[in-house]
């Protein structure tokens, strides 16, 4: 007990904090309680201030782990503090599954159950999963491991997606793949992100030099596109 710093025997009544998972004496926790400021929520764990609503009691009073059973036996065969049964706890807000151990201290297991088939972010195929891995908080979205390969707005043969399984409608805005463009005059090529060749490049040339309609003048202007 981090209260009284003494042993927690198996008889005695305890209280487990449900975000640490600590275990106190009962009688500690609820002389830990009647310091604490009398508001309806704002008792501290003393052990990781976690913040715990206060029992309409007053006090807490003595459950095995999962809560089930008030002041449980102490049995030789069983953990001490647990009641003997199937805790039946919900783990995370997702997992439709309840804890299938016996009544025990401390989190429970992920949940081991497989999920029904289910579609990955992009659509082309239905995955099963551990209920743990899909359905826990801070789970990542489920994806198939597949490259997209959809064709860019781009429109150029061999211009396709590379991202891997993502939702519809979010393929590669800009086309980044590197194509060959000839300069507006049509003199020198570079090589350019396809999304920044529609437009051409000025080569950077002094003078256009073409013939004027006139036929005595050349162009003075610098590279550019058409007459």
């Amino acid at each position: 007990c981090v209260i009284c710093f003494d042993t927690v025997s198996r008889r005695a009544p305890t209280w487990s904090c449900p975000t640490c998972f600590r275990i106190f004496h009962i009688n500690c926790i609820n002389q830990w309680l009647k310091s604490s400021p009398n508001t309806s929520f704002d008792f501290r764990c003393p052990g990781c201030q976690a913040l715990h609503r206060i029992p309409s009691a007053g006090a807490f009073r003595y459950f095995c782990f999962c809560g089930r059973r008030q002041a449980p036996d102490s049995h030789p065969s069983t953990t001490p503090h647990s009641c003997g049964e199937v805790c039946g706890r919900k783990r995370g807000r997702k997992c439709p599954h309840t804890c299938p151990e016996l009544c025990h201290p401390g989190p429970c297991p992920p949940c081991a159950a497989n999920t029904a088939p289910r579609p990955c972010l992009c659509g082309a195929k239905r995955l099963v999963r551990r209920c743990a891995e899909v359905n826990a908080d801070d789970a990542p979205p489920l994806r198939c491991g597949k490259v997209c390969g959809k064709q860019l707005a781009c429109g150029r043969a061999g211009h396709t997606c590379t991202k891997v399984c993502h939702p519809t409608g979010e393929c590669e805005v800009e086309c980044e793949r590197i194509v060959e463009v000839w300069c507006l005059c049509g003199r020198q090529k570079t090589q350019l992100p396809c999304f920044l060749s529609t437009s051409g490049f000025q080569c950077g040339i002094q003078r256009c030099g073409k013939k004027l309609p006139c036929g005595n003048h050349s162009c003075e202007l610098g590279c550019h596109a058409g007459p």
